[in-house]
């Protein structure tokens, strides 16, 4: 949507200017409330991290609890997602799927079955990959792994 298009749409809109370096900090601070909860992080780019649960989990009181922390020291206004896999991609799929201000977990079992229908865009593919895919008529992970 452009700006005519959204100020159109809703003529009480306020744009605001981006602000890098104040984002940056946000992004920095969200990442020290994480550790301070306890868990082991690792940035991949601003708005996504990863985090292990195994060493929090027990003194958590499990894994749902362990997630709750993590949602609350985010705060439920960044509306975060959270995704938990056993595999790095599923858990990043899960987290895409998650409802804002949720957790969505994928048993090992069924990693398959959730990541069949999602778009190929999960994968850290080339231009030239995403072309020959398209033309073979690939577009899901499941039609890859096919």
């Amino acid at each position: 949507m452009t700006v005519g298009e959204a100020l159109a749409t809703c003529p009480e809109l306020t744009l605001a200017r981006p602000d890098p370096a104040a984002a940056a900090e946000l992004w920095e601070q969200l990442l020290r409330r994480l550790e301070n909860v306890g868990l082991t992080i690792e940035p991949l780019e601003p708005g996504y991290v990863l985090f292990e649960t195994a060493g929090i989990e027990s003194l958590a009181g499990g894994l749902r609890a362990a997630l709750e922390r993590a949602l609350t020291a985010v705060g439920r206004e960044w509306q975060p997602r959270i995704g938990v896999a056993e595999r790095r991609l599923a858990a990043v799929a899960a987290a895409g799927a998650a409802a804002p201000g949720r957790a969505l977990v994928v048993d090992d079992n069924e990693t398959a079955l959730f990541l069949e229908p999602l778009p190929l865009d999960l994968l850290p593919l080339s231009t030239e990959q995403r072309n020959e895919l398209s033309a073979l008529a690939v577009r899901r992970l499941g039609g890859f792994a096919a």
